[in-house]
């Protein structure tokens, strides 16, 4: 009676080891099927993007959500607000962008796309500095360009526009 009792204890453990090790094995790796895109690479079943991509597989260039003509309003200070238009392009690959105001046509920016931001460099000078940034929203139908410009850093004189616009197609 020992001997089947320690046969089948023996024979139970077999088959539960058995069982793990085969089941375990057979686990199919989560980033077999997954093709990340433009340098993208999989962890956990999911892409993790370069700087200037996005989407499940990497799929899409950030600044695409960016890019366009935005039709909207800039207002600076207490001044009434002006009719105006902002167009944001491509620059350089993965993710630097050109903007254009076009109630100020010689001002070009060059800035770079992160998230939902693009940043612009400060420009300092004499006495003088200029800080800019814009903002998309999600669906990427309206952007936001702040813009403080200080022409006198001592004084603390400044003129802060900010324009709001909106694209009725993505380029």
């Amino acid at each position: 009676m020992k001997f089947w009792k320690h046969t089948l204890i023996t024979a139970c453990s077999f088959v539960g080891i058995a069982s793990t090790v085969l089941y375990t094995a057979c686990e199919k790796d989560s980033c077999t099927d997954l093709t990340c895109k433009n340098g993208g690479s999989c962890a956990d079943g999911f892409c993790r993007c370069p700087t200037g991509f996005e989407g499940a597989q990497c799929e899409t260039r950030t600044v695409d959500r960016f890019t366009g003509t935005y039709y909207g309003n800039s207002r600076c200070n207490a001044l009434p607000s002006l009719v105006d238009t902002v167009v944001v392009f491509l620059k350089t690959m993965p993710n630097t962008v050109g903007l254009v105001k076009m109630s100020n046509i010689t001002d070009t920016l060059y800035g770079t796309v992160a998230d939902n931001d693009i940043t612009f460099p400060a420009q300092t000078g004499n006495n003088t500095a200029r800080y800019v940034n814009a903002v998309i929203d999600g669906n990427a139908k309206k952007i936001t360009v702040y813009d403080q410009q200080i022409y006198d850093v001592a004084a603390n004189k400044q003129n802060v526009c900010n324009f709001i616009g909106f694209t009725q197609t993505q380029p």
